[in-house]
């Protein structure tokens, strides 16, 4: 199954003149950090491993692979004829979401040092 996703994403600079003509800093982009961000933030602070206090790999880990499905699931859903797949989204989906995860994984760390 992944590597039929992964497969049909490389082909679509192949196939769609639409994704090769999608720019990094187009205006769907920010929507795509910003909701990304949004659930690996969410999910990080939500769902915390460590058990002790402080911040946890783990926690951060799993925040930003929760943060970047919604995006992978707007590409699935562009895939399917309904849209146009970018590899690009998936690129600003991982950046927000990896962000997300770290600006909240770095605000535990610093407050479990304060105590």
């Amino acid at each position: 199954m992944i590597q039929r996703f992964v497969a049909a994403l490389a082909m679509l600079c192949f196939t769609s003149s639409a994704a090769c003509a999608d720019d990094w800093l187009g205006a769907d982009k920010a929507a795509h950090f910003g909701y990304s961000a949004a659930f690996g933030a969410a999910a990080t602070t939500t769902i915390p491993l460590a058990g002790g206090p402080g911040p946890d790999w783990r926690s951060f880990a799993l925040g930003a692979g929760i943060g970047v499905l919604p995006g992978m699931a707007k590409e699935v859903w562009d895939l399917s004829g309904r849209g146009d797949a970018s590899w690009k989204d998936l690129a600003w989906d991982a950046i927000g979401a990896l962000a997300g995860a770290g600006i909240v994984w770095a605000v535990q760390a610093a407050t479990s040092h304060a105590h």
